[in-house]
């Protein structure tokens, strides 16, 4: 079904149709004015009808003084923001969003579990996660017996006694629901992972790598700065949703780019978030690198000769990125890295081009490099977002491990179970 509303932009008074996709979760939008570029949002809330908006007020227009109309849905990309000329044309021009969206996949069926894992998410959400984040802030503040009693009532099986207790818990409550919106069977790879990590014939090498981590990194610190990215992308993600749906079922090379578009988060939004995540993707290597280094080369300071770099003294006195080239995609650990410097480059310095209307981004060569240049739509920038928690996530599956084997060399015993119990 779909609700209609006219909107008056508060500085040019520009008149626009707004049209919701009704469906099950409210509808945050944000979109550029068509007509002063100003950046209009707000939501449209489902259970009241309400439409709360920033920088435009809802008016009582007749349809036919508009000169723009769009599409808005949280599960759907939506035909961009285009020139109204009357409702028949929209109608014969193009389906709804709903129907434009699951007509891409291959079945119902394909459509309906994807949208099972994202309603399981948006459980996680807002029934876990908001009582799982002020947990972890106990935890990293070092007050365990706040968090024993909070954590016991999600499972009998969780018996808080130490700090690898709690460990297990909060890592356990959190995968569980993340791996909802993460590609199939990341569980299943994770136990593998955890595995080849914990339960390898090279673990007396990886307890000294830990030993030597600690000398570079601070475990808290980083703990904390993973949870701060999960929570700031567990927050907005039906601002991500749509994205994130044709992602999971491996469509986004089908989408129709130049028409239609996002229109739950604009760039200026996402842009914090990506340069965030991607400089804790950059601190985070190191522990892949590492890894491999044990699994290929029996020592973790032992580095491939198709690295840039013949031990970790050179790889830390380079800068971050150049670290990657020590990443070699075919070892053990390594995953690919969907991270562009010239984008990361051009954020830092400020040096691109939006194109509003066209929903198009131009990051300029910080060496001006024209053939550098890169072009891509703000779906596009909006899928790098979810590339980067989907590898945050992988490396934080790393960190844990090794965080578990720390604890346990300090002499602490588990008296939970290690592995994942899935009650999502």
């Amino acid at each position: 079904m779909i609700k209609r509303s006219v909107v008056k932009c508060d500085f040019c008074k520009e008149k626009i149709l707004l049209r919701f996709q009704m469906g099950y979760f409210d509808i945050p939008f944000d979109f550029y004015c068509p007509n002063c570029g100003i950046s209009i949002s707000g939501t449209k809330l489902i259970n009241s009808n309400r439409l709360i908006l920033n920088n435009a007020q809802n008016i009582e227009e007749d349809i036919e003084d508009v000169r723009y109309y769009g599409n808005f849905s949280t599960e759907f990309l939506n035909k961009k923001i285009s020139k109204f000329n009357c409702l028949d044309d929209i109608i014969s021009d193009n389906f709804g969003p709903f129907m434009n969206s699951v007509m891409i996949f291959n079945t119902n069926e394909e459509y309906i579990q994807i949208m099972d894992k994202v309603s399981k998410f948006l459980r996680f959400k807002n029934t876990i996660w908001k009582n799982l984040n002020p947990l972890y802030e106990l935890f990293f503040n070092d007050k365990l017996e706040l968090i024993k009693t909070p954590l016991s009532n999600y499972s009998n099986n969780y018996i808080i006694k130490n700090d690898l207790d709690a460990t297990i818990a909060l890592h356990q409550l959190t995968i569980i629901g993340i791996s909802n919106i993460m590609p199939t069977n990341t569980l299943k790879e994770y136990i593998e992972t955890t595995y080849k990590i914990m339960l390898g014939k090279d673990i007396k090498e990886i307890f000294v790598f830990i030993d030597f981590l600690k000398s570079k990194i601070d475990f808290k610190y980083l703990s904390q700065k993973i949870i701060q990215i999960y929570d700031k992308f567990i927050v907005n993600f039906e601002k991500y949703m749509a994205v994130i749906i044709l992602s999971l079922g491996d469509k986004t090379s089908l989408i129709d780019k130049e028409n239609y578009g996002i229109s739950t988060i604009n760039f200026e939004n996402m842009k914090p978030f990506f340069v965030e995540s991607y400089e804790l993707i950059l601190e985070m290597i190191t522990l892949p690198i590492g890894l491999n280094n044990i699994i290929e080369r029996k020592q973790y300071n032992n580095f491939s000769e198709k690295s840039n770099v013949k031990n970790f003294d050179s790889y830390f006195n380079q800068s971050k990125y150049n670290r990657i080239k020590s990443l070699i995609s075919e070892e053990t650990f390594s995953k690919n890295l969907n991270m562009d410097r010239h984008v990361r480059n051009a954020l830092s310095h400020y040096d691109y081009k939006l194109d509003k209307e066209n929903q198009i981004i131009t990051f300029y060569d910080w060496n001006k490099n024209k053939s550098e240049n890169i072009e891509m739509y703000i779906f596009d920038f909006a899928l790098l977002c979810y590339e980067n928690i989907k590898l945050i996530v992988y490396l934080n599956e790393l960190f844990y491990c090794l965080k578990k084997l720390n604890y346990l060399q300090m002499g602490m015993k588990p008296h939970i179970n290690l592995e994942f119990k899935n009650e999502s």
